[in-house]
């Protein structure tokens, strides 16, 4: 019961979620295949093979796809438990007794598996590779090894094998439901590889290759390095070397900091100026060298004078300060992405954004300020059916660039909004219409920028997150939808009123942001009748919901936030967390009641449920005969009845004979000793409740019945994905819920196929979610999750943010793709 990180365990609830659709998938696909080859059989007896398998899988292809579940998921549990943890036997402990002999068979059964491996690994080299790497990077390993992956592909062919053999007794039908299952399945697993992927990579893993020494000898290396010289000698801008290993590139870099382009009508236009394809990229201000002149300004500016990333003592000069505030930018949007820096050993600890923050009023008095400030009042003062070029091209960026005396600061925060916004020109899943109003506010962005240039490093500026949320909401609408209209309308009068109010006080955008929220609330709602009917009904639930006890919450939390990790059977968690939790709460709220040995129920009854060794089975013995007395008191202490603590102990009965059970001891899977899960757990203070941290997840407490006849009762038709167990859930699993808004276009799984929606509203607790399908008009075309469900949904993957970051996350994730395109 080894801790396991908790990045692997998400990727594995994301993986158990995409086999269960790769599985449906492949049976569909099989049948056809197979039903081919009996058209196409060469001879009577294959034909007659071919037949037998068919039917076999159309009458018996549920039972099958649960079995493969099953099977693969007790396969990949295994995994997690021996990721690169060498379990097995060394030589030196080998005795001549413990040697076997191996069955023909079975290394038959052992080259007939390696060899569809073959097959299903050839399907995404680079995706497994690159699994492969991020899990050993997770562990510290230089050495990386396919079989410490728990979402390998020999997993799936075993478990596939081991079902046909389970389920058929024929040899040939058996091997060509092998064939044409392994053959189905491996024209899936791309996607699958690129889900489990994504959860890495959005957790701040990413694959890097681990340099080596190398094989080659002085004189190859030096003859390589003079060739190298020699071609980019030209025009190579140096790279520093803390980048070097990051894929920041050598190459060619122009010199000057903004492409000489005209901004051409678009850059500001809005619905005025309609184009044939609302898709196309407005053509923007784009900044040619970005990456190049930050990378020159990481250079020391002498030979003799310090690198940004030298380990040296912190001086307070401008070309450092200069340097932390770029490399602060890039570690907040791309964490993972850029080396770390001696100087903030701890990351990019940002000042959170503070609505009294002070500007530097001196900024205003910059002429590109007061420029900038001109063409603001000028835009504010037409209407945007008569923005013209000639307006749209005083704003020409490089030549205020070389006429003023900007400071080295300004000029990257100046090409930093520029890019931003040259990103949301060109972000096809905009349309025009909604392109068009939000790029208006690049001038006002840009005055902010100066104004405070931390805005770029603090991801809850309200600037910032103004253009995120408005980029979001606005994604994948059509313009002729009344929500698209009504959003539509909204971005626009916002950014009116930035444009004519916006000064020098920056606290415009806080006041904007929250107006913008109310606004969309309100064209969401007033959109949909039906909708506003279930947000009516979520409304009477949440004010005659009566919440569960805050203290019976903290004790579930801290026992919650100590068993993740822990491969206890599931069944256990749940004992623990929904039943034992009120055992604890009674017993502290007793003054006559020793709270002791309840509280050591958790320890002792995890240790009772593993799989134990022969020397261990008299003490498990011993154990059982106390523990069960211990929960059973325990059990009706709180009133709970004879029947449901006969049903409880019925499943603590079976766990604990299948641990006593020598011969199905498994070596390979590791436990921990009582002494340190007694230690583990010690440390919990589970009755010093004043001292816990105030519980953030919160289940309904109301049934499902009552949510579907108030539902029923205001004649709203929705899917209702209810669950009010919180389980194995961590406190931080609720930062999945803290990013989403109304608004926000995710995607469902329903019906075999992931769906586009939108999320509509919450209730003011937060406890139910209402989403409705993008496109269609037959009901039902409401869903309800229960913010449970929609936590586990999240990390499994049946519903998905489309966004895969905020835009001014994905802008500057831009740059550094293209330094690494260089």
């Amino acid at each position: 019961m080894a801790a396991i990180n908790p990045v692997i365990l998400l990727a594995k609830e994301r993986a158990q979620f995409r086999f269960s659709i790769l599985a449906s998938k492949m049976l569909t696909e099989a049948i056809g295949t197979v039903t081919q080859q009996i058209s196409a059989a060469r001879s009577p007896a294959e034909q007659k093979t071919a037949t037998i398998s068919r039917d076999f899988l159309e009458a018996r292809g549920q039972q099958f796809l649960d079995q493969l579940k099953n099977k693969y998921r007790a396969h990949m549990e295994r995994g997690m438990q021996t990721m690169y943890r060498d379990l097995r036997p060394g030589l030196r402990n080998m005795s001549f007794d413990s040697l076997a002999l191996v069955d023909e068979k079975a290394v038959v059964q052992q080259m007939e598996v390696e060899r569809r491996v073959l097959r299903l690994r050839e399907a995404d080299q680079n995706s497994l590779g690159r699994l492969n790497l991020m899990i050993a990077q997770i562990h510290g390993e230089s050495d990386i090894r396919e079989r410490e992956n728990p979402f390998r592909p020999y997993l799936m062919a075993r478990a596939l094998h081991d079902v046909l053999t389970e389920m058929t007794s024929t040899t040939d039908v058996c091997t060509m439901l092998f064939d044409h299952l392994s053959g189905a399945l491996a024209s899936h697993l791309p996607d699958y590889f690129l889900a489990i992927r994504n959860v890495f990579e959005s957790n701040g893993v990413r694959a890097r290759l681990v340099a080596r020494p190398s094989m080659m000898s002085k004189r190859e290396r030096d003859a390589l390095a003079a060739s190298f010289r020699e071609e980019h000698a030209a025009n190579a801008v140096p790279t520093p070397a803390g980048f070097q290993t990051t894929g920041f590139q050598q190459g060619a870099l122009p010199n000057t900091a903004l492409q000489p382009t005209t901004l051409q009508h678009a850059a500001f236009a809005s619905t005025g100026f309609a184009e044939k394809d609302e898709l196309t990229p407005m053509p923007v201000v784009v900044p040619s060298d970005v990456m190049g002149r930050m990378l020159r300004f990481m250079q020391p500016q002498k030979p003799d004078t310090r690198n940004m990333l030298e380990p040296d003592e912190p001086i307070a000069d401008a070309q450092t300060a200069l340097q932390d505030f770029i490399w602060k930018i890039f570690n907040q949007s791309s964490p993972g992405r850029v080396p770390p820096n001696p100087r903030i050993p701890e990351g990019a600890a940002t000042t959170p954004y503070r609505a009294d923050e002070v500007v530097d009023k001196s900024k205003t008095q910059l002429p590109l300020f007061a420029r900038l400030s001109r063409m603001q009042k000028e835009l504010a003062g037409v209407t945007t059916q008569e923005v013209a070029h000639e307006l749209a091209t005083q704003l020409n960026l490089q030549a205020s660039l070389a006429n003023e005396k900007l400071s080295e600061l300004e000029r990257v925060a100046v090409d930093i909004v520029a890019t931003l916004f040259s990103y949301i020109g060109n972000e096809r899943s905009l349309l025009r219409t909604f392109r068009a109003p939000i790029l208006q506010l690049q001038i006002p962005f840009m005055k902010a920028a100066l104004l405070t240039p931390d805005l770029l490093q603090q991801s809850d500026h309200p600037a910032r997150l103004l253009v995120n949320r408005m980029v979001t909401v606005a994604t994948g609408l059509s313009s002729s939808s009344p929500i698209g209209k009504g959003v539509r309308d909204e971005i626009q009068r916002v950014v009116n009123s930035i444009l004519h109010n916006f000064d020098e006080n920056v606290g415009i955008f806080g006041d904007a942001l929250d107006g913008f929220n109310r606004g969309i609330q309100k064209t969401l709602t007033e959109a949909d009748d039906e909708a506003a009917r279930a947000i009516s009904a979520l409304r009477l639930i949440d004010g005659n919901e009566s919440l569960e006890d805050d203290a019976t919450l903290q004790i579930r939390n801290a026992l919650r936030e100590h068993l993740i990790g822990l491969h206890a059977d599931p069944r256990i968690n749940d004992f623990i967390l929904i039943n034992w939790s009120k055992v604890l709460l009674h017993v502290e709220s007793r003054d006559d009641i020793d709270s002791q040995p309840y509280l050591a129920v958790v320890p002792d009854l995890l240790w009772s449920v593993q799989p134990v060794s022969l020397a261990e089975r008299s003490r498990l013995m011993r154990l059982v005969l106390t523990l069960v007395q211990r929960i059973k008191s325990g059990l009706q202490l709180i009133g709970m009845s004879e029947e449901q603590i006969r049903a409880i102990l019925d499943v603590l009965v079976e766990l604990h004979t299948g641990a006593l059970r020598a011969g199905q001891i498994d070596k390979m899977t590791p436990s921990m000793s009582m002494a340190d899960l007694h230690k583990q757990f010690s440390s919990i203070n589970l009755f010093g409740l004043g001292e816990l941290d105030t519980p953030t997840i919160q289940a309904p407490a109301i049934p499902e019945e009552q949510l579907q006849a108030e539902l029923s009762k205001l004649n709203v038709a929705a899917h209702l994905y209810f669950d009010k167990e919180i389980g194995s859930l961590l406190n931080s699993d609720t930062e999945w819920l803290k990013t989403l808004q109304p608004g926000a276009p995710m995607e469902c799984w329903l019906h075999d196929s992931y769906k586009p929606v939108t999320l509509l509203a919450y209730d003011v607790r937060k406890m139910f979610y209402l989403f409705r399908l993008r496109g269609q008009s037959e009901p039902p075309r409401l869903l309800i999750y229960s913010s449970i469900a929609l936590i586990k949904a999240l990390r499994e993957g049946s519903v998905c943010i489309s966004e895969t970051a905020p835009v001014f996350d994905r802008a500057i994730d831009s740059l550094l793709d293209t330094a690494d395109a260089t």
